[in-house]
This record gives structure tokens, sequence and C-alpha cells, in this order.
């Protein structure tokens, strides 16, 4: 999408300042997910660049596959039509900062059939500062930063990317989670380090947003388990499921946890920490070989080096399970299997003071 046509739709493009006949117009033109959009007008357009402080011009990141360039004001006009407010605007050009990065490989989590989404963390100050909820309902719908700051991405993939379904965008199905998958750690309530913090490297202070090549969430539910050992033993039996990439790519990938408070809790309560966590799922989370159909094991053989091993796992090394706590009261978690081949990428920057 031309800057002209999106941050100047009335001055040079002639498109509508209502917003259904904007609607209309924009999705015959392939820029929206399909929902209503809101005119990017040049006042609007303009609020959002000048909440950043950063040059309109400024190009954040070249994406895939159309190597669409994503300047600060072509992104605060997707943003604009998602319904973002100027308070979640540097939250959104972290993220797509995050998926222009090389180690991201945008091409091919674009490009893949698998249905793979984009869920952005955003970190504790990040996460206050631009109003992302992290409690109860915190992967669904009714929270406003949540829901448009990730589907603004995703309109930043259908407006420069050229990833829309069936062309540049080839998952098979899809996923609810393309839509918006945006959340915040709830380090409020978390027993361990801050996500950004420990498994990062960055100061507790610090603004970062993490961009993950994730799946839709899968429930894990234990209402029984009253000590680590046993809570983890219900976690990594729904992690280590055949058919997800961290079985069987080569590289693995980054899987996500993400634990509930009260699953958290129970697991700190038995001294574990957040290092523990990830040893264990590493050790533990594995799918049997022999349960495998012949033709997979077959194909998998040369992917694994020739040596496919008795106990599969999804992972090489324990830092590559991501360990976050999230949601709200109740005894579950999430599972997030990621891409495989490709990598989360956390960005980190100084607020601009407004």
């Amino acid at each position: 999408m031309s800057l002209d046509l999106v941050a100047r739709p009335a001055a040079t493009a002639d498109l509508p300042d209502d917003p259904l006949e904007f609607t209309i117009d924009a999705y015959k033109r392939g820029w929206t997910d399909g929902m209503p959009v809101i005119p990017p007008t040049r006042a609007r357009v303009d609020a959002m660049v000048a909440a950043s402080g950063r040059d309109p011009r400024e190009v954040v990141a070249v994406l895939a596959p159309r190597a669409g360039m994503a300047s600060v004001e072509v992104i605060a006009a997707s943003g604009v039509m998602a319904g973002c407010e100027p308070q979640h605007f540097e939250v959104l050009l972290a993220a797509v900062e995050a998926i222009g990065r090389p180690e991201f490989n945008l091409g091919a989590v674009n490009a893949t059939t698998h249905p793979v989404a984009m869920l952005i963390l955003a970190s504790g100050p990040a996460a206050r500062a631009a109003g992302v909820h992290a409690g109860s309902g915190t992967f669904g719908p009714g929270f406003r930063a949540n829901m448009c700051i990730g589907r603004a991405l995703r309109l930043v993939q259908f407006t420069v990317a050229g990833a829309r379904p069936g062309a540049g965008d080839m998952a098979t199905f899809g996923s609810p989670a393309k839509v918006t998958f945006c959340t915040a750690e709830r380090d409020d309530a978390s027993p361990f380090p801050p996500y950004h913090v420990e498994q990062q490297g960055l100061g507790p202070d610090a603004f970062a947003v993490t961009v993950f090549p994730a799946e839709a969430p899968a429930n894990i539910q234990d209402h029984s388990s009253t000590n680590a050992e046993n809570m983890m033993k219900t976690i990594v039996g729904t992690m280590g499921h055949a058919g997800h990439n961290n079985i069987v790519a080569p590289h693995k990938g980054r899987p996500i946890l993400a634990l509930g408070v009260e699953h958290a809790q129970t697991i700190a309560s038995s001294g574990w920490s957040r290092a523990d966590v990830q040893r264990y799922v590493c050790d533990n989370a594995w799918y049997p070989r022999d349960r495998l159909g012949d033709e997979i094991r077959r194909d998998l053989t040369p992917l694994k080096k020739g040596f496919l091993p008795e106990q599969m796992p999804i992972v090489q090394k324990p830092e590559q399970v991501q360990v976050f706590v999230t949601g709200g009261p109740g005894k579950h978690s999430m599972f997030m299997p990621t891409f495989g081949s490709v990598s989360d990428v956390t960005v980190s920057w100084t607020p601009h003071r407004r």
C-alpha cells in the first residue's frame, strides 16, 4: 500500500471519510482483514506519529514477501485503521521492527502452510504505558490495547508485506491468532523475575516487546496437583504431543509455556525457579518415536541427521523453552508451539516523553 493512499486518503486518493464506505473500499483494495477499519485521516496519522517522536519517513523494517518498506507513517496508518490510540504506537513500532529482523525470518513465516501467527508480549513498563491487559481473558476479546495492537501488526502484514491469505500468506488453515495476538506478563503476581529481565537480559525498567512466531494457545488444565513435579507432569504431557513443529523440526525452535498465575504459584511453592521449569520441560516433554507411523519416521530420519531418538524432545536445550506468567484466576496454563526454524525477537527502546 503506498504512503499516499494510506496516510493521505482524502487528499490524494479520494477515499471516503465515512467508516463504512472506507471499510468497503479498503477491503476491495486488499488492505483489511475483513473487519471494519477507521479511515486514516491526516490528523489521525499525524497524532499517532507524534506520539512516537520519530521521523514519519523513517523506515522501521522491510517486510517479506513483497519487500515492503514499513515507514513510521505507514505503520501509523495501519494502527489508525486497526483502532489503536497514540499510547499504543510505540509497542506497535517495536513489534514491526521485531518481525523485520533477519532472525525472525518473516519470509518463511509468511510462506509456510503452517498456521503460525505472531504473538506480541509487551514487557511490564511497555505494557503499562500502552495499557496492555495481562489478567483474565488476556488472549481473548474485551481489551482494546491487546486487540488493536495485535490487529494493527496483522494489517501491516496485509498492507506492507503483501501477506494476504493465499497470496503471500500460504497457511493452509490460518488461525484465529492471525487476527490479533497480544498480551503482557503478570509481573504483579508472577513468582518469577520478569521475562524481559531473566530471559532477555534487560533491566527491570526496560521498555521491550518480544514477538514470537507461535501457534494459537492450547489449554493445559490441572485442578489437582499441589506440588511442582505433579503439575509439571501434566504440563509436559500436553507439550509433548505429535504433530507440532517443535517435535519434528530439526532446529526445534523455542516453544512457549504461558503459566497461569495459580499454576506458577504452585510450582514456585515447591522451590522451583523458571530455570527448573525449563530443565524439566527439556528433559521430559517428548514424544515416543515408535508411536509415529512408519512413513513419517522415514521422512524425519534425514532431517535428524540420519538418527531418530527413541524419545523425540521438543527442545535441545532448556533455554529454548520460553516461560512467562499471564492470565487471571483459575488452574490453567497455555502451551504454544512455535514455527521451528525461526526465532522470537525482542526489541527494546527508550520511550518518547510527550
